[in-house]
């Protein structure tokens, strides 16, 4: 390895550790934001809404309806089969 070479190894190591330190001590992100959020009422009990309060529960919903079935698709036509041409060899060299 020559003197260029071990410059340029050390630079890569030296850049790669100074990246793994600055992830490691978060310095290259941004604080987190919290979101304000309204609080949700929340009620736990075992007598309330134990009856369905919509006016007409739904049933299970009907399956869906097939496409009409329209003619059924003809198969493409066979190919012919030929037969491949023959191959003459050459006489063997005297």
């Amino acid at each position: 390895m020559d003197r260029a070479e071990r410059i340029g190894l050390g630079v890569a190591v030296a850049a790669h550790g100074a990246l793994f330190a600055a992830l490691s001590f978060g310095l290259l992100t941004r604080p987190d934001e919290a979101d304000p959020r309204d609080a949700l009422s929340v009620t736990i009990t075992d007598e309330i809404g134990l009856e369905s309060s919509s006016p007409s529960p739904a049933e299970a919903a009907p399956a869906p309806e097939a496409p009409e079935a329209g003619p059924p698709e003809t198969p493409p036509p066979e190919p012919e089969l030929t037969r491949a041409p023959r191959i003459e060899t050459a006489p063997p060299p005297a």
